[in-house]
């Protein structure tokens, strides 16, 4: 799942500092090499951090109610009260030490340094670093310029935390996604231009096709310009970043990068002092297409052109509008000379056909290389005289295809081959292919996807048909009529397709619903479409708002939460088998696939039998395309060799011997692998194939885990390994065909298998999913295939915090009598055991919603998922002695009896239960302290945690805090404002109870406004606020202030389709 803007909650306080020092080696780039836990002969060996000229250990430390004064440096040791000391001696090449302490407030007079982005106190080459996790994470968060980057390196950061494979180089970064400089055609010196101008600013202006974008690079080979740093705002029609090249935030953050090579954004001016300082000229190419395509942002930058006194810039563009204040030079068509130099170049050298070009084109470099092009294509000249312009061009070219090729203007993105015959009449589709067929240079063509290869077509043609509209309306009327039919194919591209809104809202309505979604999967098997299809309907709602009401908002929310779940990018093995699969049963073309994400780029490998695609792919994404291609073949390599272990000869101690790392899980695996080995071949091995016999042909595990059991002893691997060790073995052997009649593979659908395997999480449903269709191509069989969809869109294993606000969706719909507690806590039951991490605590939420009444009745339920220690006091007064004191000797007692010491607000609920005297007792008893005070000291009864968190005001922050009521009505806050507030994780309509402040009929009055404004209001990164929390907060919205434009019935299938979609049961 792509990261959530929360991403950082969750981690224990060592991973928060790991993740956040990780994020600022990216930022900064002063960082060089990072690593955890390292092994060395002092106590600072929690996180290791080198920068370019030194070195640093850290040991971070979650101790509890550490003030500045209780804290004692000398240059041997650190001394906190009550707890023991921190060696700091020095090793050589290593003397700086820091000490990291979770909300430790360093009095300011007191702060005499900044270390990483942290002021602290240096005191005899040791930092003391007070960490406060909202603070600095807010602060990590804020210097992201893109969502995109801040996701990737958090993903970063989790992949590393959860393999405890630490350490990580600036080598490793993902590299910094630019925007592509490269054009389409390779650049040909041709041109002998000067520039001797001395002004800083230089406009160069040139119709359009006349070789701007070309001049740049030539003048760079010819050394006319040098230490230059380029923006184009155009480089091609299927560029994927056509639009977001031209917004003025994009162009800053690409000159940026450029400039400083890390992912902190540098300001305007720091940008435009160090081009000044390197001596740098700027050359920005396409200005035209700013005014053309984004007339809003024009003006900035011509602000930002004129902050660049005694600094170089080159602007080139097509005449503008808008009045330009530097000097100008006009670049001008190729003489005879350089015309016939490029047509050399390009291997046309027959002298007379040079004339010809020449005299037709008169030099105009675009006119000239469609020629050149059409030359080599027909092996002739069209029968066209001298053209005036690249407009007189077409004319002569293709006057009678305008029709035809007007249909290109009432869609931004691709046509395909066979819509393009679909949707002309057969008159013009013929003219069509024969312009593609004589003139195929006109257009860019990637399989069966066709663009226009240049803007100038586009204007021609707008120009030739300005009714183009009207004209082509039967052509809208066949794909409104597709559309509407139930098909596809252009329903992601319903943006780019110049239909009315009111169009447009309908087949929203018709479509933005779960049935939908379900029905698409068993139609495609580009999934990433169906996700490219909701955030066409997103941008239609946030166009469109009022006219969806409350219940279609609802369901539209929940499945924009389902399509953002990620189980592609990174999934290697499954798009391979996925793709081996189509390609064996002939069920996938390029014509079926609609999308342009990994299936698209996966398939073209296939094709193309290289990995270029993937490149192209990750070049436009902040990964880092060598890594992903090098997965990518080791995951292509294991599918094609996957049977081939058990078709060769092994020498078995050889193969122990050299795979056998001391490591339980990895050396378990390897022991499975012999131990199938063995069975499959029916070879003997020190009795290792008996522990397969009897898991498979006797069916008796009990015995197999006995006999691994001691195979694995003599390995030093630990007996619990053993008994998931069998199952793994049989899963395996499974997944090699082996059938003892149990084998699921074989015996079940792909259907059944998913929906069986949801419970334990997408990464091993994914795994499951990946050995299905392996098998089934190995053995030639038809499967279910469709049925892989499921999966697409279930609940993801690892912070997917889409279920945070469960429990108050499922207590709404308890009390409206829709379903039982027993249903309640075994939703909530199977969602946990779904998740990795991310939602540990819903099932205490859930109890806690409870009415004390409905607690006793929910407690012949409990579960050991509830976290005790986090119910209320009143709920914790109704449960038994028995109950609450085996949870606390276990769960306190027990896990924090190394150490003795144990954070208030971890038993503070319980300190205030009737069960606190048994509670301190026990504290007392095991010699416990509470906040590094001892149990025998603590004032059990007026003690009070002060936060050290100091918030910023209400007027120094983007956010709110569910205490803000007062300060909105201060500020005079109206409710549809406050509906665009979010907290301080970028949650949307995160306190409902806020809204009390207003009269319920406002409220009922502008509801409509409310939702909308909290769906669509506040972005950040480009990107709208998290709204995982209103699957239970607009519940309660709706409930609370009695809204009744809702059909609850319908909210309450809308929340069941949206669990059963995500496999929850």
């Amino acid at each position: 799942m792509k990261a959530s803007i929360n991403a950082l909650k969750g981690y224990n306080f060592q991973g928060t500092i790991y993740c956040y020092l990780l994020c600022l080696m990216d930022l900064e780039r002063k960082i060089i090499e990072l690593d955890a836990e390292v092994s060395v002969d002092n106590n600072f060996d929690d996180v290791f951090i080198k920068t370019q000229d030194d070195s640093f250990y850290l040991q971070v430390k979650n101790y509890q109610n550490v003030t500045f004064d209780k804290i004692k440096v000398t240059a041997t040791k650190v001394s906190i009260t009550g707890y023991s000391p921190i060696n700091i001696k020095s090793k050589e090449g290593y003397n700086n030490s820091i000490l990291v302490l979770r909300n430790l407030t360093i009095p300011k007079e007191k702060i005499n340094a900044k270390i990483f982005g942290i002021d602290c106190v240096k005191i005899n080459n040791c930092y003391i670093v007070g960490y406060f996790d909202r603070e600095y994470n807010q602060l990590i968060r804020n210097l992201y310029a893109n969502d995109e980057r801040y996701n990737n390196i958090l993903i970063t950061a989790d992949e590393k935390l959860n393999t405890g494979n630490f350490r990580f180089t600036i080598e490793d970064l993902p590299p910094l996604n630019v925007f592509e400089q490269k054009l389409q055609e390779e650049t040909k010196i041709i041109r002998k231009f000067s520039i001797d101008n001395k002004n800083d600013v230089l406009f160069i202006i040139g119709k359009p096709g006349v070789g701007k974008s070309h001049l740049v690079t030539e003048l760079e080979q010819q050394n006319i310009i040098s230490n230059i740093i380029v923006e184009r705002l155009w480089i091609s029609e299927n560029d994927k970043d056509k639009s977001n090249r031209l917004k003025y935030s994009n162009f800053i953050r690409d000159i940026s990068y450029n400039l400083f090579s890390k992912s902190l954004i540098e300001s305007e001016e720091t940008i435009i002092k160090t081009l000044k300082e390197r001596n740098i000229t700027l050359v920005v190419d396409g200005l035209d297409h700013v005014e053309n395509y984004n007339i809003g942002e024009l003006d900035l930058y011509f602000e930002f052109f004129k902050k660049l006194i005694d600094t170089k810039l080159i602007v080139l563009s097509r005449p503008l509008k808008h009045n330009i204040d530097y000097e100008i030079l006009e670049l001008n068509n190729w003489t005879e000379q350089e015309n016939m130099s490029y047509l050399d170049f390009l291997g046309v050298s027959d002298y007379n056909i040079q004339l010809q070009i020449y005299d037709i084109s008169k030099g105009y470099p675009i006119i000239t290389s469609f020629l050149e092009k059409h030359f080599l294509l027909n092996g002739s000249l069209p029968k066209i005289e001298e053209v005036k312009d690249i407009f007189d061009f077409y004319d002569k070219l293709i006057s009678n295809g305008v029709s035809g090729l007007s249909l290109f203007l009432i869609n931004n993105s691709y046509f395909k081959m066979k819509e393009l015959e679909e949707l002309l009449s057969k008159r013009e589709y013929k003219i069509l292919i024969e312009i593609i067929e004589h003139s195929g240079y006109l257009f860019s063509i990637h399989y069966d996807r066709v663009y226009l290869i240049h803007d100038s077509l586009n204007t021609y043609l707008r120009s030739k048909n300005p009714e183009y509209l009207e004209d082509n309306q039967d052509a809208i009327e066949k794909i409104k009529k597709s559309i509407n039919n139930g098909e596809l194919k252009y329903l992601s591209r319903i943006n780019s397709i110049s239909l009315n809104e009111e169009d447009k809202v309908s087949i929203v309505k018709k479509y933005c619903n779960f049935s939908f979604i379900n029905e698409a999967i068993n139609k495609t098997f580009d999934y990433e479409m169906i996700q490219d299809i909701i955030h066409e309907f997103e941008c239609i709602i946030y166009d469109n708002g009022i006219s969806f009401n409350l219940n279609e908002m609802y369901e539209f929310i929940l499945m924009k939460e389902c399509t953002n779940r990620n189980h592609h990018d990174g999934f290697y093995q499954l798009i391979i088998e996925r793709i081996k699969y189509y390609i064996k049963h002939d069920l996938i073309s390029f014509e079926n696939i609609y999308s342009t994400g990994l299936l698209y780029y996966a398939y073209s490998c296939f094709k193309e039998n290289k990995y270029d695609p993937l490149s192209t792919l990750y070049s436009t994404r902040f990964n880092d395309s060598d890594r992903e291609i090098s997965d990518f073949d080791d995951a292509l390599e294991k599918s094609f060799k996957y049977f081939d272990f058990f078709k060769v000869k092994i020498d078995i101690d050889e193969y122990l011997a050299n795979n056998i790392r001391n490591v339980d899980i990895s050396d378990r695996d390897v022991l499975i692998k012999v131990v199938s080995y063995l069975y499959i071949n029916k070879l003997e091995y020190n009795n290792y194939e008996k522990v397969a016999i009897a898991a498979m042909d006797e069916h008796d595990d009990e015995k197999a885990e006995k006999l691994f059991k001691e195979i694995c002893s003599k390995y030093g691997i630990r007996p619990f390994m053993a008994k998931s060790g069998i199952y793994k073995l049989k899963d395996y052997l499974f997944s090699l065909g082996m059938d003892n009649g149990d084998n699921y593979y074989k015996n079940k659908s792909l259907k059944d298998v998913i929906k069986d395997k949801a419970i334990m999480g997408s990464f091993y449903v994914n795994d499951y999913v990946c050995n299905y269709i392996r098998l089934a191509i190995f053995e030639n069989r038809n499967i279910d295939i469709k049925s892989v969809g499921l999966y697409y869109f279930m609940y993801y294993n690892r912070k997917d915090y889409s279920l945070y606000k469960l429990p108050l969706a499922l207590i709404i719909f308890y009390r409206k009598k829709y379903i039982d507690l027993e249903e309640c806590i075994k939703i909530l039951d199977n969602s946990m055991e779904m998740s990795e991490k991310g939602i540990r605590t819903i099932m205490t939420d859930f109890y806690n919603l409870l009415s004390n009444e409905e607690f006793e009745l929910a407690k012949k339920h409990w579960n050991d998922k509830i976290i005790l220690t986090d119910l209320d006091v009143e709920k914790i007064d109704l449960l038994s002695e028995e109950i609450v004191i085996s949870y606390f000797m276990k769960h306190i007692i027990g896990y924090h009896m190394s150490l003795r010491d144990v954070d208030y607000n971890d038993i503070h609920n319980l300190l205030k239960s009737k069960y606190s005297k048994r509670v301190v007792d026990l504290l007392k008893f095991y010699s416990f302290k509470i906040d590094s005070i001892d149990a025998y000291d603590f004032d059990f009864k007026n003690y009070h945690k002060k936060d050290k968190y100091t918030p910023k005001s209400f007027e120094e922050r983007d956010f709110i805090y569910e205490n803000d009521a007062d300060k909105l009505k201060e500020h005079n806050v109206s409710c549809t404002e406050l509906a665009k507030y979010v907290d301080g994780w970028h949650n949307t309509l995160p306190y409902v109870e806020l809204f009390d402040i207003y009269s319920i009929e406002d409220i009922k009055d502008k509801v409509h406004e409310i939702i909308y404004n909290s769906c669509f209001s506040y972005k950040i990164f480009n990107m709208y606020a998290n709204r995982s929390e209103m699957l239970g907060n607009y519940l309660m919205f709706l409930d609370r202030y009695s809204i009744s434009k809702v059909d609850w019935d319908k909210l309450y299938d809308c929340f069941l389709k949206f669990l059963n979609l995500s496999l929850i049961k």
